[in-house]
């Protein structure tokens, strides 16, 4: 009987090992993630290629990728596991009709009535954005400065931003149309 429990007791502490091998595995290699466009590993770090997707950052292993996920995000959006702002239960539909450019970056919703609902009240579905001038991350509030540009939408921290950027949006604007 006492070697019976011993069996059981080492079993239970080699998987309770096991798990925690495989959780710092991960804690480790949190530094890298898979490149959407090249499935090669990506660098995260602040000044790594990158956009944001649902207010999730996306990184890219070079420089070239981001341009070829911008050509045809629907490609790569279809194989990413991503919830709908609005309706936060569904997942979202890779499709350029359900898809709005927002701070330099893409959202992609579940059904045509949640990109009206999003834009009526971003400050509901996006609670943090990142100037498109200064880069700084913000907290969203109602009428929180906004510009439209070539179709993308555009929010910031505040009204010299916004001035800045209408001076020269293309200089800021790098993901546009909807």
């Amino acid at each position: 009987m006492n070697s019976r429990f011993m069996l059981a007791l080492l079993a239970t502490g080699v998987v309770a090992l096991t798990g925690v091998a495989g959780r710092l595995a991960v804690a480790d290699d949190a530094k890298t993630a898979t490149c959407p466009v090249s499935g090669h590993p990506a660098t995260i770090a602040a000044d790594a290629p990158s956009t944001m997707v649902n207010g999730q950052t996306v990184y890219f292993c070079c420089a070239d990728c981001p341009k070829a996920f911008a050509a045809d995000p629907e490609k790569y959006v279809s194989k990413m596991s991503l919830k709908c702002p609005v309706m936060a239960s569904n997942g979202v539909k890779a499709d350029k009709k359900l898809r709005l450019a927002v701070n330099n970056g893409y959202m992609y919703f579940c059904c045509g009535g949640c990109p009206q609902a999003f834009l009526k009240t971003p400050e509901k579905f996006l609670t943090e954005a990142k100037d498109p001038v200064t880069g700084e991350k913000f907290k969203m509030a109602a009428n929180q400065p906004h510009a439209d540009y070539k179709g993308g939408h555009f929010y910031f921290a505040n009204d010299d931003n916004k001035s800045a950027f209408e001076k020269s949006p293309d200089k800021y604007a790098q993901v546009v149309g909807s």
